[in-house]
């Protein structure tokens, strides 16, 4: 099967929209290229950073970008110096990171199966413990992790075809079987979930 780059297909959806509405500029991790890009509303290239499998990225109200990668997350500014970083321990992987209250970072970590609230120390402020089968392998245990505003936490149990969603003591409240593998979550205002789901190529 063939693999075609995250930014190849945004900028197929850039030229296809452009024809019939405005353009504007966005942030996208280009997994298989290894870079994290700003991209014009003319589908140029404006700004990137290499890092190897970059998976989820945010602009922040700084001005600052947070994105992560195969081996931790960092907050970089536009003329590419680190400001706060988090490095993962050996033998594990980090496919999604969300900006939080109080400068803390939301971390979903693959191989140790846990959330972590990271600080602007990079101290590890709360755990949250993810249980999952052992036929799962660390590469295919997470995608996606968001923080709800009621405090609970949604993942992607990507091996697992699964969102589940926990409270702050780790509890699972709720777990939802989805079509192929999914990776990434958002809870909408109305309180509906939007989930991707990978190869099930699907928006739910």
């Amino acid at each position: 099967m063939k693999c075609f780059s995250t930014l190849t297909l945004f900028f197929t959806v850039l030229v296809a929209a452009s024809r019939s509405e405005a353009a504007h500029p966005f942030l996208c991790c280009d997994h298989n290229g290894g870079k994290v890009c700003v991209v014009s509303a003319e589908g140029a290239i404006e700004w990137e950073y290499a890092c190897k499998a970059p998976q989820d990225c945010w602009r922040l109200a700084n001005g600052n970008y947070l994105f992560c990668f195969f081996s931790g997350a960092v907050e970089i500014t536009p003329a590419k110096q680190i400001v706060w970083e988090y490095k993962a321990p050996e033998q594990t992987e980090v496919h999604a990171c969300q900006p939080l209250t109080e400068g803390r970072v939301l971390i979903c970590e693959c191989g140790t199966s846990r959330l972590l609230e990271v600080d602007r120390a990079g101290k590890i402020a709360k755990e949250i413990k993810l249980t999952t089968t052992p036929e799962v392998k660390t590469h295919n245990q997470f995608r996606g992790a968001r923080k709800t505003k009621h405090g609970h936490y949604l993942v992607c149990f990507k091996g697992e075809g699964k969102v589940v969603e926990l409270d702050g003591d780790s509890r699972v409240l709720r777990a939802i079987k989805v079509p192929g593998d999914p990776h990434e979550v958002v809870a909408l205002p109305d309180g509906h979930l939007l989930i991707t789901c990978g190869d099930g190529h699907k928006v739910i």
